[in-house]
């Protein structure tokens, strides 16, 4: 039992890791959208494959942990706000969907790109009190579907090459 806790909380530490570097690795990538805020979401993958190799509380470890961790490092203190927000819902849309199985892992991936973005929207009405910033939604929307996409196929491709972690 114990031997099982210490491979979670090493897979943790190695996934919230890997994330916090993609993270940093994806913001030297150019997108050809100029857009603030739209990025390709690689972190994302780590979170997947905690969901699905690890459980619940590990893989909302790793979306708290890389969220926290990046916002400090590469977005400061305001932006660290809008990425524990979005990371927040974000997850809790994904393991839901993960829940019911209502969509596969692609569809998880759109599902959190996409609620991690409306999650920040949130958090800038919030903070802001207006909604002046709604039209902004269509494109995170549509870059939501692509980068989740792209990471969601990518997770696939890692889940199944390496098996389970457990």
């Amino acid at each position: 039992m114990r031997n099982n806790t210490v491979k979670k909380l090493v897979s943790v530490g190695v996934l919230s890791s890997l994330a916090i570097v993609m993270g940093y690795l994806e913001q030297m990538i150019p997108l050809p959208v100029t857009f603030p805020g739209v990025k390709l979401g690689l972190s994302n993958i780590c979170v997947i494959l905690a969901l699905y190799r690890l459980g619940y509380k590990e893989a909302f470890s790793v979306s708290l942990i890389k969220s926290l961790i990046c916002g400090i490092l590469f977005w400061g203190v305001g932006g660290m706000l809008y990425g524990v927000a979005g990371a927040l819902l974000s997850f809790m849309v994904m393991a839901l969907v993960y829940k019911t199985r209502l969509l596969g892992t692609v569809g998880i991936s759109i599902a959190g790109a996409l609620f991690h973005n409306i999650g920040q929207l949130i958090a800038l009405f919030l903070l802001s009190g207006s909604f002046s910033f709604i039209y902004y939604l269509s494109v995170l929307g549509i870059a939501a579907v692509i980068t989740g996409t792209i990471t969601g196929i990518i997770s696939i491709i890692i889940i199944e090459r390496i098996g389970h972690i457990k």
